[in-house]
């Protein structure tokens, strides 16, 4: 058997052991918030993280997510998540093989079950944008005529979440007045699902602190 092929049984095995657990932090994907990241090694053209996820391994678990059926068909990709984990460096970067796996593997679990379809990974925008998703929050006031949906890979939604996450990367106004940035701009994408991912909601602990 070859190694992409074991790595890709360990890593699905781990997340069928962990998700029940993961989908608990944070508060809400699909409608919720999650920032910040060290971690070294090689991994080739993926760094550390590409130790644990090839670009191959990558393509064969989110196969079905450039289906011709899918609205975001072509849009995902490898380079792209590497690039945005770089600026998350503490992701997959705690503990031993066997955590850092379990960390990937529950991350593409929640993931792609955000973004269902033909297996994970075919919407980076959900089907019906025209509630505006909007709460009053003083320090994230919503914009006329946006609706702040659930987009990318974790489907942020709500302007507050939006307002966040642009605050973690000096981009508040940005993404409050542009949140179908998210739907245009794969890695930034990527980052807002890694931020859900990494950064706790009081009470709540981070998905990353329940994995590590």
């Amino acid at each position: 058997m070859r190694l992409h092929t074991l790595l890709f049984s360990s890593l699905f095995l781990s997340y069928a052991v962990v998700l029940a657990t993961a989908v608990q932090c944070g508060e809400g994907a699909g409608g919720g918030g999650g920032g910040g990241g060290g971690g070294g090694g090689s991994g080739g053209d993926g760094g550390a993280l590409g130790d644990i996820l090839s670009r191959e391994l990558f393509e064969e678990m989110l196969s079905h997510r450039n289906d011709p059926r899918c609205p975001a068909a072509n849009f995902y990709t490898y380079d792209a998540f590497i690039a945005a984990a770089k600026l998350y460096p503490d992701f997959a970067a705690k503990g031993n093989n066997d955590t850092r796996k379990m960390e990937v593997a529950a991350f593409l679990g929640q993931t792609s079950h955000q973004t269902n379809g033909f297996g994970g990974y075919c919407y980076n925008e959900a089907l019906n944008c025209s509630a505006s998703y909007c709460e009053n929050k003083p320090n994230y006031p919503c914009y006329a005529g946006v609706s702040y949906c659930g987009r990318g890979p974790m489907q942020l939604s709500w302007n507050y979440n939006y307002g966040q996450f642009g605050e973690s990367i000096g981009q508040k106004e940005e993404l409050l007045q542009h949140p179908e940035v998210l739907k245009t701009d794969v890695t930034l994408s990527f980052m807002s699902a890694l931020w859900f991912w990494m950064t706790a909601q009081p009470p709540k602990p981070s998905c990353h602190s329940v994995m590590t």
